[in-house]
C-alpha cells in the first residue's frame, strides 16, 4: 500500500472534478479539500479495513475493484465512482467485514476531520459534500452493486416438483458450508441462470449466526427450514426454450463471469439432460454434479429423492380407490406415475393390493383380463402414465394411459357389470410432505456430494441404495431408463 498525504496529481483532481466534488467551490474551498484527503493505491489481494480496524474515513473509489467480505461471502463490489465506509465521514467506527482489493486500485479517502472543522469548507460545501457521498452510498445499496457476482457453489433446482426437493437443498448448505464453502441457488432453475440478474439468485445460509448477520441483504435464504419442507422452492415448470444452443451459451457465461467454481444440478431426466447440454459450453475448471430427485426413480444404479415418499402416498391413493370399488362395485383403471420403467406405478400398486399394475414396455393378455373381469364386482388397475405412449401419440389420441387401456380391454370384448372409472394422473403427489426415507436419502445424497467436491472430483452423480451404499456414477454412465423388479411385476398381477 501506498499512501499520499498531499493529492496533487492531475489524475486523482481531474477524477475529482468529473465526480462533482469541486462543484460551486472556489479555489480557496477546493484547495482546502485537496489538503485535508489522501491517497491510497493497493496491489490485488491487500486487505483495506478488516473487522478489527478503527475506521475514521470514506472512501471513493478511483479505480480498481474492492470487494466487501461478510462471513467470507462477497457482500458487495465497489468500482470507480463508488463509495464505502461513510459511517467515518462523522465518527472512528469499527470495521464490519473485509474490504479488499480484487485487483490493484487507487482510493480517495475523506477523514471525519472535514466535517469537525467546519472552517476547512464552510457549512454549505459541508452540506454539498454530505449529499453527494449519501447519493453515492445510496447508489451502491440500492442495487447498483449486487451480491451474486462471486458465486462459490450453485445449485440449479430445475423440472418437475417431488418429495424432497427441498430437503437435498438444505442439507447441501448445510454440509458444504461446514467444508467452508459458500452456497447460491438459481431462483427459477436454467430460467434464472440464462436471465442472469441479481434477482435470479439466492444466497443460501445454514449457519443461524450467519444467517442473521446477513438477513438484512435482499436475497439471503435460511436453508434449515426447507429440510422437510413441501414443494420447491427454487425451480421453474419445463423451459423448453434451454434447447437453444444459444440459450446455453449465454447460461455457460453467466456462470463463468459470477466465478462459479462448483455447480450443481438436482432434477429428473429433463434437468440431466439441460445440465449435459449445459457442460457442453463450461471450462473443465468448473466441477459439475448431478443429484437425481425424481418419483419416478427413472435414473439407473441409485435410489432417487422423492420415490419413496412416492410410493407410500401412490399406495394410499390405491387403498382408497380399492375402498370405493369394493363399496359401489366399481372397477377403477387409474393413471400413475412411471415415464418409462413404471417404478412408482409398480410400486404403489403392489403394496396397496390392486388387482393389476400395466407397465410400459410390458404386454397384457386382454382375453384374460376380461375374462377376469368378466366375473368380479370391483377392481382398481393402476396404469403407469408411459403405457404405450409412442403408440398412442402416433394415433393421435387424446386420452390419458389409462383411458387407452380401457379402450384397449372393449376392443377386446369387455363385458362387465361394474361402472368403468378412469382417473387421471394425480399431480398432488409432488406436492407430498417427503417422508424419513426421503429426508434420509437426501442427507446421504447431499454428504457424498459435498465429499467428491471437497476431494476435487467433477462430472459425477452419487449413487445411494438404501440410503447407506455410496458410489459414484459418471455422467457418462448416468442413464435415464430404469427398468423394475421382474418378481415385482409379477406380484402385480393379482387378475390372471
Amino acid at each position: 500500500m501506498i499512501i499520499r498525504q498531499t493529492v496533487n496529481d492531475k489524475e486523482t483532481i481531474d477524477f475529482l472534478e468529473k465526480m462533482g466534488f469541486f462543484d460551486k467551490m472556489n479555489e480557496t474551498e477546493k484547495e482546502n479539500l485537496l489538503n485535508n484527503i489522501t491517497v491510497r493505491e493497493y496491489e490485488a489481494g491487500e486487505t483495506v479495513i478488516s473487522i478489527e480496524d478503527e475506521v475514521d474515513f470514506a472512501a471513493l473509489v478511483e479505480y480498481g475493484k474492492f470487494i466487501h467480505e461478510r462471513y467470507e461471502r462477497v457482500s458487495t463490489i465497489y468500482e470507480s465512482g463508488d463509495v464505502f465506509g461513510i459511517a467515518g465521514l462523522f465518527s472512528t467506527v469499527k470495521g464490519k467485514g473485509i474490504i479488499k482489493t480484487f485487483t490493484g486500485g487507487r482510493i480517495i479517502c475523506f477523514g471525519h476531520e472535514l466535517f469537525k472543522k467546519p472552517d476547512i469548507l464552510g457549512p454549505v460545501q459541508m452540506l454539498n459534500m454530505f449529499v453527494r457521498f449519501q447519493s453515492y452510498f445510496t447508489d451502491v445499496y440500492m442495487g447498483k452493486k449486487n451480491y451474486f457476482n462471486y458465486m462459490d457453489v450453485l445449485i440449479i433446482q430445475d423440472g418437475g416438483c417431488a418429495p424432497g426437493k427441498n430437503s437435498i437443498i438444505a442439507f447441501l448448505t448445510e454440509y458444504l458450508e461446514k467444508a467452508g464453502r459458500k452456497v447460491y441457488i438459481a431462483a427459477q432453475g436454467y430460467r434464472s441462470v440464462v436471465n442472469g440478474t441479481d434477482s435470479d439468485f439466492r444466497c443460501l445460509v445454514d449457519d443461524p449466526a450467519i444467517y442473521a448477520a446477513l438477513d438484512s441483504i435482499t436475497g439471503v435464504v435460511n436453508a434449515r427450514p426447507l429440510r422437510d419442507a413441501r414443494g420447491a422452492n427454487f425451480r421453474s415448470e419445463r423451459f423448453p426454450e434451454f434447447k437453444d444452443v444459444k440459450l446455453q451459451q449465454q447460461a455457460a457465461k453467466n456462470i463463468i463471469d459470477k466465478h462459479v467454481n462448483t455447480l450443481i444440478a438436482i432434477g429428473g431426466n429433463g434437468t440431466f439432460g439441460g445440465l449435459s447440454s449445459l457442460i457442453k459450453h463450461l471450462p473443465d475448471s468448473i466441477q459439475v454434479f448431478y443429484v437425481p430427485v425424481t418419483i419416478d426413480s427413472d435414473i439407473l444404479g441409485s435410489d432417487t429423492i422423492g420415490q419413496y415418499t412416492g410410493v407410500e402416498v401412490g399406495a394410499e391413493k390405491v387403498r382408497c380407490y380399492l375402498a370405493d370399488a369394493y363399496t359401489h362395485h366399481r372397477c377403477y383403471i387409474v393413471e400413475m406415475m412411471g415415464a418409462m420403467g413404471g417404478y412408482h406405478a409398480l410400486n404403489s400398486a403392489v403394496g396397496a393390493g390392486a388387482h393389476l399394475a400395466v407397465l410400459p414396455g410390458h404386454n397384457y393378455n386382454f382375453h384374460s383380463i376380461n375374462k377376469a373381469l368378466a366375473n368380479m364386482d370391483n377392481a382398481v388397475i393402476v396404469v403407469a402414465e408411459g403405457y404405450k405412449k409412442e403408440e398412442r401419440k402416433a394415433t393421435n389420441y387424446e386420452g390419458n394411459a389409462a383411458e387407452f387401456f380401457r379402450d384397449e380391454l372393449l376392443k377386446a370384448g369387455l363385458k362387465t357389470k361394474m361402472k368403468i372409472f378412469c382417473e387421471p394422473f394425480s399431480r398432488d403427489i409432488r406436492g407430498a410432505t417427503p417422508n424419513n426415507m426421503d429426508i434420509t436419502l437426501a442427507q446421504s445424497m447431499a454428504k457424498k456430494v459435498a465429499e467428491m467436491a471437497m476431494e476435487g472430483k467433477t462430472r459425477l452423480m452419487p449413487s445411494v441404495r438404501g440410503t447407506l451404499q455410496h458410489g459414484e456414477i459418471p455422467f457418462e454412465e448416468v442413464k435415464t431408463n430404469n427398468s423394475v423388479n421382474a418378481e415385482l411385476v409379477k406380484l402385480a398381477n393379482r387378475i390372471y
